[in-house]
């Protein structure tokens, strides 16, 4: 789902901000004579982007259901949550709003701000895949560092996100890739909110019949939207054990022999592809969500670039 919108109207502002948040009350729209409110958002995959760009304002309101990771891209915005305000400034830190909370916020003028909303559910079965074992919520910190590694990286992800969901919904291509984007931001508001990731200390040990069945199951499916959780939870095995028991058997992650078939799957494509189809959409199809690491990995498995083959094809 894509949704844009611009308003100058302080009405329509509330409103959109009701479709997020519930019990919302607006103090201020803003210390400018001239308001505005630019929306950008994307949701998929259980996951929902959101840029907004304000005149500023203050207003209180009720997180939904979701577990709610903002910061700020320039200006600044102080949320004040459970009795403890948090003050994010550009690229330093986020604050977290985990759901049903009821929260204040007051942003300055000329703020740009992103929003990262994950389906705690979801999340919380990404923890236990990733860790074997489910987190507190209440005791992760409302003001979250973003100047880690990670964080960093989520950072990043989460911009260029944005751009990349609207391109790829718009042009009806890219269902796995989407699903990768979903996959990655999960493990990123995952890896930065956690201070580590503690796993089971009983899952030191992999199994062959795991590996077998975990290869077929990546052959059987690689051209679908899949997350490497979604086959260990086939397997009713954690991620843990599942990679423990594939690097032991072939020598390589989950991950990478998944990689391979998709590599496969695009070569495929390419030496059938029509007048029509171009090497960045078979890319796309086939879940590389940056075609120049694809036309790398390309040229690693089968000695030419896919252009080449895309050309030899016509």
């Amino acid at each position: 789902m894509i949704d844009d919108n611009e308003s100058v109207d302080p009405h329509e502002h509330t409103e959109g901000l009701k479709r997020v948040f519930s019990d919302v009350a607006v103090r201020d729209h803003g210390r400018s004579r001239d308001f505005y409110y630019r929306h950008s958002c994307v949701a998929f995959n259980a996951v929902r982007l959101a840029r907004i760009s304000t005149s500023g304002g203050c207003f209180s309101a009720t997180n939904n259901e979701s577990f709610h990771l903002g910061f700020v891209v320039s200006g600044a915005a102080e949320t004040l949550a459970r009795g403890r305000p948090v003050t994010a400034r550009p690229f330093l830190n986020a604050n977290l709003i985990r759901k049903q909370d009821r929260f204040a916020i007051e942003v300055a003028p000329h703020t740009i701000s992103q929003i990262i909303e994950v389906d705690p559910k979801i999340l919380m079965d990404q923890a236990v895949a990733l860790m074997g074992k489910e987190f507190d919520v209440e005791s992760l910190p409302r003001d979250v560092d973003l100047a880690s590694p990670i964080g960093a990286a989520l950072v990043r992800s989460s911009v260029a996100t944005l751009n990349e969901i609207k391109f790829l919904a718009s042009a009806n291509l890219g269902q796995l890739a989407i699903a990768s984007f979903a996959e990655l931001l999960t493990n990123l508001v995952l890896g930065t909110v956690l201070s580590n990731f503690n796993t089971n200390g009983s899952e030191l040990f992999g199994s062959p019949q795991i590996a077998f069945r975990a290869r077929d199951y990546l052959v059987a499916h690689s051209d679908e939207p899949l997350r490497i959780a979604d086959v260990a939870n086939t397997l009713g095995v954690s991620i843990r054990v599942l990679q423990l028991s594939f690097r032991k058997a072939y020598g390589c992650s989950p991950l990478q022999f998944l990689i391979q078939c998709r590599l496969d799957n695009a070569h495929v494509r390419l030496l059938a592809a029509t007048s029509n189809d171009t090497v960045t959409a078979i890319a796309w199809q086939c879940g590389f969500i940056q075609p120049s690491v694809f036309a790398a990995r390309y040229r690693e498995r089968f000695g030419e670039l896919p252009s080449e083959t895309l050309k030899r094809s016509r």
